[in-house]
């Protein structure tokens, strides 16, 4: 079973906020990190090619962009209940980051499921 999602700290009225850009920067951060990725899988779903690839990589800065933007914000905000962002996301972040690698194996495990299904069907129809 995945661990449970670490609560955001802050302000209450930033909560959803903080929340949502906490798992953004961690997804997006593991995306970035280049090792890490299982062999086996990246040969079902290279996650880095596509990631590096000219549309994932303008998805990538297009996010970057949006969520620098959005950290500034909420610093503001939070530097008014005299807190730091960094703090109040660390542990959220952290769980994101390791969500895709999670999310990624199990979406690699369902194409392989597709594919024996595809593969055992064309088995089943084949002339003897």
């Amino acid at each position: 079973a995945a661990p449970e999602k670490p609560p955001v700290k802050g302000p209450e009225a930033l909560q959803a906020r903080l929340e949502a850009h906490a798992e953004s920067l961690g997804r997006l951060e593991g995306l970035r990190t280049p090792g890490g990725w299982d062999a086996r899988a990246k040969r079902v779903l290279d996650i880095n090619a596509t990631a590096a690839s000219p549309p994932g990589e303008a998805a990538l800065s297009a996010l970057e962009k949006a969520l620098e933007k959005e950290s500034k914000e909420l610093r503001k905000g939070l530097k008014e209940a005299g807190e730091k962002l960094e703090d109040v996301l660390k542990e959220r972040q952290a769980w994101a980051k390791e969500t895709v690698r999670r999310e990624w194996i199990a979406w690699c495990a369902k194409l392989l499921r597709v594919r024996e299904s595809q593969l055992l069907g064309e088995k089943d129809e084949a002339p003897e």
